[in-house]
């Protein structure tokens, strides 16, 4: 290892500690919960559990069984497992140490992808108090994953062919197809608390009038921004444009194929609408009523002035009359070191939603971001980045750092912008 590789693995360290540093005197404060004296006891028996229906297709009515499901406690966090069962063989009472703590029930599957069975999870916190037995209230089970389904229109479906299929991929990595007669199942993925991306991809040789196509037709989408909980719906149907291998279709088949989509949240609050690509975009955020992204610029260049005692101001200012939805940001780190650090951060995809953070809550939190309900029904937010200009400085790239932010309203209606920050050695 080389002198030059030694300085940029100090200056990753560094990097990474210097952002938990912005955060000490909150960290200083953190209770544990669970190392005070004494015990007390959780009445198990008390507890119900109720599975959320919605979360399964009404034409495969899916007969839920509670008594399989995975009951845990474990600490406040919901980090460190402490004990678990099967609901049905859960005891009546168990004893624990006087503290805080969280009850996780899931169903008993959900690492892979699956047609027609749900994943569904929910929680509790309880106290532990001395000597006192503690009852626990009903658990809510809810959609913890995606759910995906597509179907086809009257017009379109007696030209499709036997091979017509449509493969759906989230994050690049978990797979399922629909074959023909798949569109009255439901399926289900595994995936990030937010930020997913879920590809379509449709597949068909078509026949029109009798005669069927030479060539298949191929037909792609993609949707962004997804959160567990969200049921996805891709509807095809046909088009009358010209065939085109960006907005649906293939030039040389005699039939063209559109779609739509729609993106419900099944355990409801904020509907996350994703709007359908925009093939041709009008500059969006620029009509009344839209969201709006805006910074003095977007692009940037972090030379030896910016320092710990002058940072460079850059307060990004979100606007949404109709009040916030989600604001998505994904980082794409200019060479590796950098990227390293975010992931270490924020995972392989180096993604977060400021509305619904999942597992980066506390991360953004003690970073100073402004996190779900400072977030989610405002109509103005600033998203700031001035403290971390000074550390930037520490990551020399010939490719530029980039901060993609998505601002999505409660109407569905979004707008996206990219910070760019180069900086020279």
């Amino acid at each position: 290892m080389n002198m030059k590789q030694l300085v940029k693995i100090k200056i990753l360290a560094i990097f990474v500690a210097s952002l938990f540093i912005l955060s000490a005197c909150d960290r200083e404060k953190m209770d544990f919960g669970n190392e005070s004296d004494g015990y007390g006891q959780i009445q198990l028996s008390s507890m119900q559990l109720s599975v959320d229906v919605n979360a399964t297709p009404l034409s495969r009515a899916v007969t839920v069984d509670a008594g399989s499901y995975i009951v845990g406690i474990y600490n406040e966090d919901g980090t460190t497992l402490i004990s678990e069962w099967k609901y049905s063989d859960m005891p009546e009472i168990f004893q624990l140490k006087v503290g805080k703590y969280k009850i996780i029930a899931h169903s008993p599957d959900g690492g892979e992808p699956v047609f027609d069975v749900p994943y569904c999870q929910g929680s509790q916190s309880i106290e532990i108090q001395k000597d006192q037995v503690t009852n626990v209230a009903k658990i809510e089970c809810k959609l913890h994953c995606i759910m995906v389904k597509i179907g086809y229109t009257d017009e379109l479906k007696p030209l499709l062919g036997d091979d017509t299929e449509v493969t759906v991929t989230i994050n690049s990595n978990d797979q399922l197809t629909f074959k023909m007669g798949d569109e009255v199942r439901a399926a289900y993925f595994p995936a990030n608390e937010s930020g997913n991306i879920v590809d379509f991809k449709f597949l068909s040789t078509l026949t029109e009038d009798g005669i069927k196509d030479e060539v298949q037709t191929v037909n792609t989408r993609s949707v962004s921004g997804v959160s567990i909980g969200y049921l996805v719906t891709m509807t095809y149907k046909l088009s009358d444009a010209d065939g085109d291998p960006n907005t649906g279709g293939d030039a040389n088949a005699s039939v063209k194929v559109d779609n739509s989509c729609d993106v419900e949240n099944i355990n409801g609050g904020v509907r996350p609408d994703e709007p359908e690509i925009d093939d041709f975009p009008d500059g969006g955020g620029d009509v009344d009523g839209e969201p709006t992204i805006t910074c003095k610029k977007f692009d940037y260049v972090l030379d030896e002035t910016v320092t710990e005692e002058n940072p460079l101001e850059i307060i990004v200012k979100l606007n949404a009359s109709e009040t916030i939805g989600h604001v998505n940001v994904q980082i794409e780190a200019g060479d590796d070191l950098f990227g390293d650090a975010i992931k270490m951060m924020f995972g392989e995809a180096g993604t977060f939603d400021l509305a619904e953070p999942g597992e980066y809550k506390e991360t953004l939190t003690s970073l100073g971001f402004p996190v779900e309900e400072q977030v989610v029904g405002k109509t103005e937010l600033d998203f700031v980045i001035t403290q971390f200009t000074p550390l930037l400085r520490n990551f020399p790239s010939e490719k530029p750092h980039k901060f993609h932010i998505t601002l999505i309203d409660r109407k569905g209606q979004s707008v996206s912008k990219t910070l760019t920050f180069t900086i020279k050695e």
